[in-house]
């Protein structure tokens, strides 16, 4: 009712009633008070507005829709007896509007309203993650070229990154830093080589002139990227852009035609190496698994693979070519998401000294300080590098050995239903899959809220691998969609369908929604404005709801998002400033603080698990009978509090996903780069949303 010409303000105007009301939470953004209830105490939000802006929107429901006199008859009235008065800090200008607005406005204090209206108790959790080892490695490649270039620039001009000059190219630099807590494919080999050349030139030639301080944030960079060029996964996944899945079970004939690399230090139940996909490949693998899982012999199987993954890579190709116009337009992962063709080439291409580098060694000698005495214990658990790590050790035997792969007996088919995922490389994806995985079992409406795309991208592939429910909110969908969403997530019968989630842009977090059937709300990541995530949070917790309301926000431990946690809770923070003009925030990024990659190093990859409320074991009930047809479904034990999921790559949800959805596409070309779910949605709004997202998506061939 703030504006002159909607529908809604015509229509009223042709009303004959002898009273009006406007009935609002906010009726203008300087009226704004929240209140988000933490684990320990409460604060108060007051959200900063402009006045003007906010007493003509005043003026105008009460001259235009309450039609009070006599500003109704004369507006302009509004202009000169109320707002310039107010502006001018002329006399009596606050004491008229004061005396106007208690004539016009009724008010309800806090505590009036909570005398009639008890809200469910809202706990809201930070929960700290031990980033994985590529977290680790992605973080230490931005503490990196941030190290390098204050260490070679001496600090000083134009060269230095926190020169004054350079707040636009840094804002961009721990923007991606904070993309990188979720995941981060941005660094092209070409510029970890040239870090690695600056650093060893920097530190061979000029040495003289840098402290010893200096030469050990160079060391420190000069080893963090010969991790990353020494290692396979890292090199691959940066060229082409995928999340890592580590899958276990598929044939070693599936390593050769569709993997983007291999685990080689651990191996599975056919003692193959664990296999590491992309989304992609294990898209396409689902549905050839789907099409002919009653092909029992294996080489028939094997052939079909070959034909296939021939197909497969065609499109794939093709699909790339055709989008290859589209590089330079925008895009939902910013600029990483292009895939550089000249890195692509390179990734075969390893460094000669790779055999002779033993990463968890040099770490140790890297961190090791001459004042603290190192135990044995922890020079054992930093010397067990993963380029020595195998697994299988025959019985009577002090060495270990690679075992000869083994080629399952009897239905081909019916042992690829064995194929699991075991991973992921993000430990935030890996814990909120397993969060969300549990809330679609026992029946919960959950919310995430995302800040930048590339995480809700990734996000939204495993749960498509997965056939799992979920709804999208985004800045990228009309209007009218997202309205049809809501309402969808809202009549969701959880008792049918199970849990369901709804991925959402916590941008659009402030606009007056009600979401209140759900329970669980997800930030994946740490909301540096406080206004922000407290409306987000009252999307789910407000009038309304009569269930307790669970919050959780992720935080990688020991990063950028850990300081911004702690800065944002013990201070009060300037909310109009970004991040990177925090003093504190900026002292803390120029300590260069590198983690350790191989401290209490397991595996490369993180298990999907999680922390949980529930004590029991969640999976489908044990069945005995097995027609060799029947697929397996996601199992979980709980251990300690956590919970970690045995993951079928082939599940009845993932086939319902794909068969109910290729029924309808059928004698169409297939988008490699779709789902099954998106071809389906190919004519909606939806569908447009994930086509751009995944515009940039480029692709490559590669042995």
């Amino acid at each position: 009712m703030n504006s002159r010409s909607t529908r809604a303000v015509l229509l009223a105007k042709q009303l004959a009633v002898e009273r009006k009301w406007t009935i609002t939470g906010t009726p203008t953004l300087g009226l704004t008070n929240l209140h988000v209830e933490e684990t320990e105490e409460d604060y108060t939000i007051k959200r900063k507005f402009n006045a003007r802006d906010d007493l003509v929107k005043l003026g105008t429901v009460v001259s235009n829709y309450l039609k009070v006199e006599p500003w109704s008859t004369n507006p302009k009235l509004w202009l000169n007896n109320v707002i310039k008065p107010f502006e001018n800090n002329s006399l009596n200008g606050d004491h008229q509007l004061m005396q106007i607005l208690q004539n016009l406005l009724v008010r309800h204090s806090v505590k009036d309203v909570e005398l009639d209206i008890k809200l469910p108790k809202l706990t809201h959790q930070p929960v700290f993650l031990k980033p994985s080892f590529f977290d680790k490695l992605s973080i230490n490649l931005f503490i990196a070229v941030l190290a390098t270039n204050a260490v070679t620039s001496e600090r000083t001009d134009r060269d230095y990154m926190f020169h004054p000059s350079n707040k636009s190219i840094l804002r961009r630099l721990i923007n991606n830093l904070q993309k990188a807590t979720f995941y981060w494919t941005g660094f092209s080999i070409q510029d970890i080589e040239n870090l690695l050349s600056i650093c060893n030139y920097a530190l061979n030639t000029i040495k003289n002139r840098y402290s010893k301080d200096d030469i050990k944030l160079l060391q420190s960079s000069i080893y963090t990227a010969k991790v990353a060029l020494s290692n396979s996964r890292w090199r691959t996944n940066c060229s082409v852009h995928e999340m890592s899945y580590f899958v276990s079970n598929l044939p070693l004939m599936f390593h050769k035609t569709m993997s983007v690399a291999n685990y080689e230090y651990e191996v599975d139940d056919f003692h193959n190496p664990i296999g590491v996909y992309g989304y992609p490949q294990l898209h396409a693998v689902q549905k050839l698994f789907f099409k002919n899982r009653l092909v029992k012999e294996s080489f028939l199987f094997e052939r079909i693979l070959e034909e296939s993954s021939k197909e497969f890579w065609i499109k794939y190709w093709k699909s790339n070519e055709s989008k290859e116009s589209r590089k330079r337009g925008s895009s939902r992962v910013s600029n990483q998401d292009s895939i550089d063709l000249d890195s692509v080439r390179l990734i075969n291409h390893e460094p000669k000294w790779k055999n002779e580098f033993d990463p968890a060694r040099e770490e140790l000698e890297i961190t090791a300080r001459p004042q603290k005495r190192t135990t044995r214990q922890h020079f054992e658990s930093l010397n067990q590098s993963p380029r020595k790590k195998i697994k299988y050790i025959p019985e009577g035997s002090d060495t270990p050995i690679t075992p000869e792969p083994m080629m399952p007996e009897g239905n081909f088919a019916s042992h690829l239903r064995h194929a699991r995922i075991l991973g992921t490389a993000s430990v935030k994806l890996s814990y909120l899959t397993s969060r969300l995985l549990e809330n679609q079992t026992v029946g919960i409406k959950s919310i995430v809220f995302y800040e930048f795309e590339n995480s809700a991208y990734y996000l939204t592939e495993l749960l498509d691998l997965l056939g799992m429910n979920y709804l999208m909110y985004s800045t990228y969908v009309k209007i009218a969609e997202r309205s049809n969403n809501l309402t969808k997530f809202d009549l969701w019968d959880t008792s049918v369908s199970g849990g369901i989630v709804l991925v959402m842009d916590v941008k659009l977090a402030s606009h007056g929604l009600t979401i209140i059937s759900a329970t669980n709300v997800f930030f994946l990541n740490p909301i540096w404005n406080k206004t922000v995530e407290a409306q987000a949070i009252k999307r789910s917790h407000r009038i309304g709801q009569t269930k307790e309301v669970y919050v959780e926000t992720l935080i990688l431990d020991n990063t950028i998002e850990k300081e911004m946690y702690l800065k944002r809770s013990q201070t009060k923070v300037d909310e109009t400033k970004e991040l990177i003009d925090n003093t504190g925030m900026q002292e803390y990024i120029m300590r260069f603080e590198f983690l350790k990659l191989f401290e209490n190093f397991q595996e490369e990859y993180e298990p999907i698990r999680s922390q949980t409320r529930y004590k029991m074991d969640l999976g489908a009930p044990k069945d005995d009978y097995d027609d060799g047809l029947k697929l397996f479904s996601a199992e979980s034990i709980v251990e300690n509090g956590i919970r970690t999921w045995k993951l079928p790559l082939f599940t009845e949800q993932s086939l319902a996903r794909t068969t109910e959805n290729e029924s309808k596409i059928k004698d169409e070309p297939i988008d490699i780069f779709k789902t099954d779910f998106e071809m389906q949605q190919e004519g909606t709004v939806s569908g447009k949303l994930l086509q751009k997202l995944k515009s940039q998506r480029k692709t490559v061939r590669f042995g």
